[in-house]
């Protein structure tokens, strides 16, 4: 893959990833820290300008940390997980960053103009602040942490079909990939599934190397003959030999 293709690649990789890992939890942190942090940094000698500079700058940090992994691996998809722990602790340090320079602009400017404090606050309001606090993070971790536990999920994946879907596929792919002769036709013969069970590894197999596929006429070879006694001579002709020339 080519640099330029992988930054662009990168950007596209990270608005897709990023866009499904904001939760509840960070909602519910902002609402709690907003009201704590408005006046200190309403009156910290910090000026907090262009936001939205510093908003597009903080997405290029993140978008740029996604292009190694790209570049190194040169795939259409599946290009990050060896690193996505860390790219998740990037993203959530810029979000707080993010939370802190934005709180800063908006009480230097609206708050200084409209005369908007939090110190004052009715009990009332703190006790809805709170309970929405509470709600979010009862929503993040219900929604997370609860439904994908691994009884949930699998209950889950069954009541709603993915179950059911994923293993017909699953089953068909194999089926077509035990009578493909070349790694050309396996290749053609492999797409993305349309249901993924939470409980399971998310599937890539379009993303296989040649090597990968190879495994596939291992198993075709394996329910012929039985494990271990595949002839030495097909081990040879289809599967050695294609390792040599990949």
């Amino acid at each position: 893959m080519s640099p330029v293709k992988a930054i662009v690649q990168s950007i596209a990789e990270c608005l897709e990833t990023t866009g499904g890992w904001f939760s509840p939890q960070l909602a519910a942190i902002t609402v709690l820290f907003v009201p704590l942090l408005w006046n200190p940094l309403k009156n910290c000698g910090s000026k907090f300008r262009y936001p939205f500079w510093f908003s597009f700058f903080s997405f290029g940090v993140l978008a740029a940390s996604f292009v190694p992994a790209i570049y190194a691996t040169g795939v259409e998809g599946g290009r990050v997980d060896r690193v996505i722990s860390s790219l998740y602790m990037l993203y959530v340090f810029l979000c707080m960053a993010n939370m802190l320079y934005w709180t800063g602009w908006l009480s230097q400017r609206v708050g200084a103009k409209e005369g908007i404090a939090t110190a004052g606050w009715k009990p009332a309001w703190r006790v809805g602040q709170l309970a929405l606090c509470a709600g979010l993070l009862i929503w993040g971790i219900f929604s997370f942490a609860v439904t994908t536990s691994p009884p949930i999920a699998a209950t889950l994946s069954l009541l709603n079909g993915d179950a059911a879907a994923y293993h017909t596929e699953l089953s068909q792919r194999q089926e077509a990939l035990c009578a493909a002769t070349t790694d050309e036709e396996q290749r053609q013969v492999i797409h993305p599934v349309s249901a993924q069970p939470t409980l399971l590894f998310t599937d890539r197999a379009e993303l296989c190397s040649t090597r990968t596929l190879q495994s596939f006429r291992a198993r075709k070879y394996a329910g012929e003959y039985g494990a271990g006694n595949i002839p030495e001579e097909v081990w040879k002709a289809d599967v050695m030999m294609d390792m040599g020339e990949e």
